[in-house]
């Protein structure tokens, strides 16, 4: 008897593996778009809406996700729940092993649905609360005491979890068919008839009909298109009906091969085409860079490079916090100046990137402002726990510690931010991290970037970072006018050898004006002229050759400077997170 929870102790660790290893960016971005606060406020803002409870204890949840392993357990368990469920409803008795096995692609579905970082955990929460009580109404052992607890339970349910309840409504309709328990039948339409009127009397004015019919809180973006949330809720009503058949002595034999073939060849692929690549790659690499795992970060380009201007600014900003910038620039595919600073959204994705490059440069000011931002452009109106965490820095770094107490009483109701502003007072007296304080007002709008750097060079002379920003941004824009007029400041930045791409720069000024190399006034490299020179044969008597789309000659400013436009890798056409 026992061993029949095998399967779904199986189920838990698997999805706890997969997450660890797999999931934590997943993860890391649904918990830092959302600030779960212990206050009787916020669990009254959420109880006074339908599925409110759901989303409550999701987010408690989720809170977890800021620990990878934590927040992989918590799946384990969600999932467990959800498979525990399906095998209660079904109650099989002798064919209990291949049903568990095909209850296991049920949910490798669910986990299909979830995979995309715009549906929130609280769908998968309310499913578990909705299914649950399905085994509630067939727990006593009295007709009329089912037929009781499931006219009580559906709306009660309703309110508790939202509009997932339909699936429950459905999934113990169907069940009562296949038991001939006529009773429970009519009770689960007078159920839904109180859903209905439920519905009708509670329904919340300011929130659009179709919201509370799709859910308030199953989903990130306000309007969507909810077909796979429907189709999940289908085939989970249905699930257990149809696994009571098959459940049966005469499918038995057939039915577990079929299981064990399913479960082994479909339940990765079928989780892995939920997965959307525009999404992996931007959440993976926003992920990294607000770990500063620098190192993978470069790690991943090289193996996966970025398609996107957000997560080529990861990437170089990875190589300036490593130092390796000025030396690696072309060594990975860059797009434009766009790359370095992204041109400014309203989306609340690309403000956070924004927003840590900023504060690393130490425009403090317009670090939070992009905070301010993103704040503002979370789709379901949530507060960020990671906005709220740049909040008090860059307020601590103004001088305003009244400011920034401010922000931090929010995160004294949280579970893992009450230490923010202290940490970051630490920090500040230890490191005492880059501050840019102008002489005037000073504006960033996206259109003087180079004018913004080079401020930020002259008032911080030992800036290295910004300096290589400055000097990679005029590459970028193929401004040699201006890389040459940055280029003498350079020497009171540390290097302890000319970069690698100032080389690559300077050769070809010098390559203008003169084919003797030797005269050049500048330490190059031999083997930099030597590159210079077999590109410039091959790109002057064939163009086409793959040479020059192969490393070494493609990982060079020339390769950049004269053929960027042909190797620029093409946009991704799939859908975007925002």
């Amino acid at each position: 008897m026992h061993g029949r929870w095998l399967p779904t102790a199986a189920v838990a660790v698997v999805t706890c593996v997969v997450c660890v290893l797999c999931a934590p960016a997943w993860m890391s971005f649904h918990e830092q778009y959302q600030l779960f606060l212990s206050t009787g406020t916020f669990f009254y803002q959420y109880m006074s809406l339908p599925g409110g409870l759901a989303a409550y204890v999701a987010q408690w949840l989720v809170q977890f996700f800021l620990l990878p392993a934590a927040g992989a357990l918590v799946m384990a368990m969600l999932m467990a729940l959800l498979h525990a469920a399906l095998l209660k409803l079904c109650s099989p008795q002798e064919g209990w092993l291949p049903v568990a096995l095909l209850a296991v692609l049920l949910v490798a579905f669910a986990a299909r649905v979830l995979a995309d970082v715009n549906m929130l955990p609280a769908l998968l929460v309310a499913i578990d609360m909705a299914l649950w009580g399905a085994v509630f109404c067939f727990l006593p052992r009295a007709e009329w005491g089912r037929v009781v607890v499931t006219v009580v339970c559906m709306p009660v349910l309703y309110w508790l979890c939202g509009p997932v309840v339909w699936m429950a409504i459905a999934c113990v309709a169907l069940l009562a068919v296949i038991r001939h328990r006529w009773l429970m039948l009519g009770a689960c339409m007078l159920a839904a008839v109180a859903v209905l009127a439920l519905v009708y009397v509670t329904s919340p004015v300011q929130y659009p009909v179709e919201r509370i019919v799709n859910g308030l809180f199953y989903r990130r973006l306000p309007v969507y298109d909810a077909t796979w949330q429907w189709v999940l809720l289908a085939v989970l009503a249905l699930a257990p009906t149809l696994l009571s058949f098959l459940g049966r002595k005469r499918w038995r034999a057939m039915m577990l091969g079929v299981a064990a073939a399913g479960v082994a060849g479909l339940s990765w692929v079928m989780v892995s085409t939920g997965i959307d690549p525009v999404q992996r790659e931007v959440v993976g690499y926003d992920y990294l860079v607000r770990n500063a795992r620098w190192d993978d970060v470069v790690t991943r380009a090289a193996h996966v490079p970025p398609t996107r201007p957000l997560s080529t600014a990861c990437v170089n900003l990875a190589l300036a916090q490593r130092g390796q910038l000025s030396d690696s620039l072309f060594h990975y595919f860059q797009n434009g100046p766009q790359g370095l600073i992204p041109p400014f959204t309203r989306d609340y994705i690309e403000s956070v990137t924004i927003g840590e490059i900023y504060y690393r440069l130490g425009m403090v000011n317009d670090a939070q402002r992009m905070a301010m931002e993103a704040q503002a452009c979370v789709p379901d109106g949530r507060l960020s726990a990671r906005c709220m965490q740049m909040l008090v820095r860059t307020s601590l770094l103004n001088g305003n510690e009244r400011q920034a107490r401010r922000y931090q009483q929010w995160l004294d109701h949280t579970l893992f931010y009450k230490g923010t502003l202290n940490d970051a007072i630490k920090s500040r007296q230890k490191t005492q991290e880059p501050l840019l304080k102008p002489d005037g007002d000073l504006f960033y709008d996206g259109n003087n970037t180079e004018q913004v750097l080079a401020r930020i060079v002259e008032q911080n002379p030992t800036h290295r970072m910004a300096y290589e920003y400055l000097m990679a941004y005029c590459l970028l824009s193929r401004n040699l006018d201006g890389f040459m007029h940055y280029f003498p400041q350079g020497e009171s930045m540390g290097f302890d050898h000319m970069p690698l791409s100032y080389q690559e720069a300077l050769v070809y000024v010098w390559s203008q004006q003169s084919n003797d190399f030797s005269a050049m006034p500048w330490p190059i490299a031999s083997s930099v002229v030597q590159g210079v020179m077999n590109f410039a044969r091959l790109y002057v008597t064939d163009r086409s050759n793959a040479a020059l789309q192969e490393p070494p000659l493609s990982q060079t400013f020339w390769s950049y400077l004269l053929l960027g436009s042909a190797l620029a890798a093409q946009p991704s056409t799939s859908s975007t997170i925002y």
